[in-house]
């Protein structure tokens, strides 16, 4: 027997899908279903333990995450994340030394912040972690056809304001 997922609508008509566990055997001669059994996160988590104790401390993470962001202000907060909390232990990556220097200042207060939520806090430790930036984007090359530089051109030749006027006769000189 092997189990297969599968997504089923759930009712007529409704475009709303459920994942649903599949039980099926397999012959000789082809698949044969032996029915639906719907599978949820708490019926996965509840089989492994492992898998059960890991989301416990995501979520955790990601509510120690919430609280912090809250307790900060809006570009401190933008500018740092809760990795993990470990035995009393957040460990916060922050992505520059302004940020990092800045949390370990408010040490104690975060500390507070989180303990007043209810999290099991004792310390916090921030690290440095650059996130590599994303690839410059490709320098803009505008591409002009002869008759929009002249249409350019006529149309500089007519405006008062010198700052717009040489604006647009830079970019009709700008044709190919």
């Amino acid at each position: 027997m092997i189990g297969l997922s599968a997504r089923t609508p759930v009712g007529k008509n409704t475009g709303d899908f459920n994942t649903r566990h599949v039980r099926a055997c397999v012959t000789a001669n082809g698949v044969h279903n032996l029915g639906m059994i719907p599978e949820s996160l708490p019926d996965v988590l509840g089989r492994d333990p492992k898998l059960s104790q890991l989301f416990a401390r995501v979520v955790l993470a990601q509510k120690a995450d919430t609280v912090l962001k809250a307790a900060l202000p809006g570009a401190l907060a933008a500018g740092c994340r809760v990795v993990r909390l470990t035995e009393g232990e957040v460990l916060v990556f922050a992505r520059h030394g302004g940020v990092a220097t800045k949390l370990k200042l408010m040490h104690e207060t975060l500390v507070l912040a989180l303990q007043r939520r209810g999290l099991p806090v004792t310390s916090l430790c921030v690290k440095m972690h650059v996130d590599t930036p994303p690839p410059p984007r490709p320098a803009k090359t505008v591409v002009l056809s002869p008759r929009a530089a002249v249409a350019l051109h006529t149309a500089a030749a007519h405006i008062s304001s010198p700052m717009l006027k040489a604006a647009l006769e830079r970019l009709a000189r700008q044709a190919r």
